[in-house]
């Protein structure tokens, strides 16, 4: 048989790319790019049936055989193949979507045949990564988590400054571990900063109800507390306004330092009351000190550990724990090959293996991800190990619900939540109510949601939390705001910025401001709402959140857009596409090109409208997004009125409206949409007339602050329709939004057209000074005009 028999001799060459089948590789320039196996397995399949389009319920057998998966995989992984490309659903310069049928490969490809080439070397089973151990700085560090069996080590010495105190009864305080200060002077120990802290949270917070301040608030806290002088004075008042302000009942803060022969641990521990211990432990090894440190701290805290060792194997844990602090500093690719490393090491070691899964998830490899915590789901028992249990449930429910997967996601954190509450977890209990309440909005169940966000409010309670996280009053805040309940939203909102700015954690404020600029810009707001956007913003691009970054910009395309500003709304959505588009997040994808289709609808761009709506129409069915394919279809309806296909648009709104009968916050945007385009077509009256049926739909959704910008609009139109007293009645049915510049100013123009002249200037004058940024040259123009003509109408 000759060699061209064999498939996997064959390369398929294509534009700058190759796909090489005897090493499963795709090739760009010679490169390889990485690429998920599934995603392989739908290009590999494309190429060899590339003289025909392939049908989507066979591309989905083919990728995933004797598999039931939904369309929506078949589409993310289409949409990965072409991101590989270079490719997107706008250009379909590779791979083509048939509509009706499925996808087709419509480039030329040349095929070539060679010698399988060999496989690549692996290190036998066993053999240690040589570089791994050669980076290290010395003996192997064992994992923290193995505290608890290695209690006796005859090396260790343990000084104390003063004698041991009678152990505390803190077996349910919030602590506070600071970063380790490598005082070695030694560069190569600069990796125990971050993994001796986060390892040290681990392993107290296991098998005890101790609550850990979660790292990156740790790093914040001790940013915070270093600013200052340092000494014990301020460490003293700075854990008695922790202390009442967030609970935390101890501070620890460890210096890692050299003496001849050995190396020490010695570390502070601040109390509410003033009181500060200082300890140290010796070790000839960081190993040793390590060992130490986590058994004086249990002898402190009153614990007994029961968990056992990530890994019997020294190795597997340093390489665990540099992945640990690695991931703590931002860099997941980096932590990922540490993980991966103790996971080809140790595969039986539960724990690597999680935090490796982890890492793959939030670096987008979600398919990989998924199938080893599904894996992690089979192997954590319940009785033996509740917290692999708790952990890898939870774990798994966000990536689900992350892609639009509900009903399992809400399986997996119920059968959490039923170990939690058997155990009497309340920490763990209290996360996973948070996230029930987090997905259950997303769900659209608000009774739910608010209901599992007020347990978890009763949960915190119950450990006598006075100030809970912030993390459940803005989950709090966003069902609140689905609700319409907009003071509610305010009040949760504010609470939860107190909450995050208290233990410095920016990440989570940043979010937060985000979240109140959207909420101020749905009641028009706008000054305001660009500000928190802003602030927001500056924050996430300090901490290098690109993730974060793409949030913000999409919130101030949208006030942008509010505010008819389409060049800074354009601005915005570009750059959040390009930002979105290299982390492959496909729901802020769509976003940003529904925004750029409505920016290119209002300045009668017309041609890239299509392609727009419909990649992001495959995003938003991609991650199962409903509310956004609706907006799509508004969009394409107006871009249909505006290409001369009323009719047909026509035809469509009435659909929609039958699809939405029940749903009144649907129905006053259908109507919004009649009314804007009744308006682009000059019929200001039947504008008028829709933005009213808005209004009245936006009342039957008890949503006032959407019921007055409707009444503001309709107001606007009648004024254009030369009802003036119709228009001022509308205005005055409007009154929730006064202060705001728009409602001032169409106040001016009513009041202008009734011929009062001083009340039209005094309001115009209002108006621009709400209006700040806002106020454009023809507004000026307008306000010199009414200046001019009331000036004049005073002359004798």
């Amino acid at each position: 048989m000759s060699q061209t028999d064999h498939p996997e001799s064959i390369t398929y060459c294509f534009g700058q790319f190759a796909v090489n089948l005897a090493t499963r590789e795709l090739l760009h320039h010679g490169e390889a790019v990485e690429l998920q196996p599934k995603v392989l397995d739908l290009l590999i399949y494309l190429l060899r049936n590339r003289h025909r389009a392939v049908d989507k319920q066979e591309l989905q057998d083919a990728v995933w055989p004797r598999q039931i998966v939904t369309e929506a995989a078949l589409t993310r992984c289409v949409m990965k193949a072409r991101k590989a490309l270079g490719d997107d659903a706008e250009q379909q310069r590779y791979i083509r979507t048939v509509h009706g049928t499925g996808y087709r490969l419509v480039t030329d490809v040349v095929e070539t045949s060679q010698a399988a080439a060999p496989a690549r070397p692996t290190l036998p089973p066993g053999s240690p990564p040589t570089l791994l151990r050669a980076a290290s700085p010395g003996p192997m560090w064992l994992s923290l988590l193995g505290i608890g069996i290695v209690l006796s080590v005859a090396l260790i010495w343990l000084w104390q400054r003063q004698a041991l105190e009678p152990t505390e009864d803190m077996s349910d305080a919030q602590i506070a571990i600071f970063p380790v200060t490598n005082a070695t002077g030694d560069a190569r120990y600069d990796w125990v900063t971050l993994g001796m802290m986060s390892s040290l949270g681990q392993v107290l917070e296991t098998g005890s109800r101790i609550r850990v301040v979660r790292s990156s608030q740790a790093i914040e806290l001790a940013d915070r507390f270093h600013a200052g002088s340092g000494g014990d004075q301020n460490l003293r008042e700075f854990a008695a306004e922790l202390g009442a302000s967030d609970g935390i009942a101890l501070l620890v803060l460890p210096v890692l330092e050299e003496i001849p022969g050995n190396l020490r641990i010695r570390y502070r521990i601040a109390r509410p009351s003033g009181r500060i211990t200082e300890r140290s432990v010796v070790g000839s090894s960081v190993t040793d000190v390590a060992r130490a440190a986590g058994a004086d701290l249990m002898v402190v805290l009153g614990l007994k550990l029961d968990r056992t060792p990530a890994s019997t194997d020294q190795f597997v844990d340093e390489a665990y724990i540099k992945g640990r602090a690695l991931a703590l500093q931002g860099e997941l690719q980096a932590a990922r090959e540490m993980f991966e490393i103790a996971v080809k090491h140790d595969p039986a070691a539960f724990w690597p293996r999680y935090e490796y899964a982890l890492t793959l998830r939030d670096l987008g490899q979600r398919e990989v991800a998924e199938a080893e915590l599904r894996e992690l789901i089979k192997l954590a028992n319940a009785e033996s190990d509740p917290d692999a249990f708790i952990g890898s449930r939870n774990a798994l429910a966000i990536l689900l619900w992350r892609r639009g997967e509900h009903e399992e996601a809400v399986s997996l954190l119920n059968a959490a939540l039923a170990v939690a509450d058997r155990d009497a977890d309340l920490t763990a209990a209290a996360l996973i109510h948070s996230n029930l309440c987090i997905l259950e909005r997303i769900r659209g169940n608000l009774s739910a949601a608010r209901e599992h966000g007020l347990l978890a409010l009763e949960v915190y309670a119950r450990q006598g939390i006075a100030k809970p996280p912030g993390n459940i009053f803005h989950a709090l805040a966003r069902v609140a705001m689905a609700e319409h309940d907009h003071a509610s939203a305010e009040n949760h909102l504010r609470r939860a910025i107190e909450a995050f700015r208290t233990v410095g954690d920016r990440r989570a404020t940043a979010t937060t401001l985000n979240t109140l600029a959207s909420l101020q810009r749905q009641r028009g707001q706008w000054d305001l709402a660009q500000r928190s956007a802003e602030d927001g913003l500056a924050l996430r691009i300090a901490l290098e959140d690109p993730v974060g970054e793409v949030a913000s910009r999409e919130e101030l395309a949208q006030i942008a857009l509010s505010l008819d500003d389409l060049a800074t709304a354009r601005t915005q959505a570009s750059r959040g596409l390009e930002i979105a588009a290299k982390l492959d997040l496909a729901g802020s994808q769509a976003d940003f090109q529904r925004h750029l289709a409505r920016i290119d609808l209002a300045n009668g761009d017309l041609d890239q409208v299509p392609l727009r709506l419909q990649s992001a129409a495959e995003s938003y069915q991609a991650v199962g997004e409903q509310a956004g394919l609706f907006r799509v279809e508004l969009l394409k309806i107006e871009w249909l009125a505006q290409t001369g296909k009323r009719t047909q648009g026509a035809a469509q709104l009435d659909q929609l409206k039958d699809a939405n009968a029940d749903d009144p916050d649907a129905l006053a945007a259908i109507a919004s949409i009649e009314a804007r385009l009744a308006k682009g077509a000059g019929d200001h009256r039947r504008a008028a007339e829709a933005y009213g049926q808005a209004a009245e739909q936006a009342d039957q959704a008890r949503d006032q602050w959407a019921a007055a910008n409707f009444r503001l609009q309709a107001a606007i139109a009648l004024l254009a329709d030369a009802q003036t007293e119709a228009a001022a009645q509308s205005l005055d049915a409007a009154r929730l939004l006064q202060d705001q510049f728009l409602w001032q100013r169409t106040a001016a123009a009513i009041a202008f057209a009734a011929g009062d002249l001083s009340r039209a200037l005094d309001l115009c004058k209002q108006a621009r000074a709400s209006a700040g940024a806002h106020w454009g040259d023809a507004d000026q123009r307008w306000l010199e005009q009414i200046a001019a003509a009331a000036s004049a109408q005073r002359a004798p």
